[in-house]
C-alpha cells in the first residue's frame, strides 16, 4: 500500500516504504531499522563496516529491481535511490549491478 502524501525521502526509501518491508528485514540491519531516527540514518550512512556497507548496497539495488518489476508510477523513488547511492560506497554498488550477484 502506498501513502499518496507521504514525503519520498531517503529516510521513508530506508526505513518506512511497505514495498520494501522484505527487503529491509533482510538486508538493514536491525539496529538501524528499531526505532530509527536521522541520527541512526546518518550513522548508517557513514559506516565504514564492509559487510554493511554490502547489505546497504544490496538493499539499495534489489528495491530498485523491485520498483522496476512492480513496475510503479512513483518516479520520484528513482531520484532518492541516486542520491542514497550517492551516500554509499558506490564501488560496491557498480561491482554488484555489473555483476548480478547480490
Amino acid at each position: 500500500m502506498f501513502l499518496l502524501y507521504t514525503l519520498e525521502n531517503e529516510f521513508h526509501f530506508l526505513f518506512e516504504c511497505n514495498l520494501y518491508n522484505d527487503l529491509r528485514a533482510n538486508y538493514i540491519p536491525n539496529y538501524y531499522t528499531s526505532n530509527p531516527n536521522m541520527v541512526k540514518t546518518i550513522e548508517m550512512m557513514m559506516t565504514n563496516d564492509p559487510t554493511d556497507i554490502r547489505n546497504i548496497a544490496t538493499y539499495i539495488y534489489k528495491s530498485f529491481e523491485l520498483h522496476v518489476r512492480e513496475n510503479c508510477k512513483f518516479v520520484r523513488y528513482n531520484f532518492v535511490i541516486i542520491q542514497i547511492v550517492l551516500y554509499v560506497d558506490t564501488s560496491c554498488i557498480f561491482s554488484l549491478m555489473m555483476s548480478g550477484n547480490c
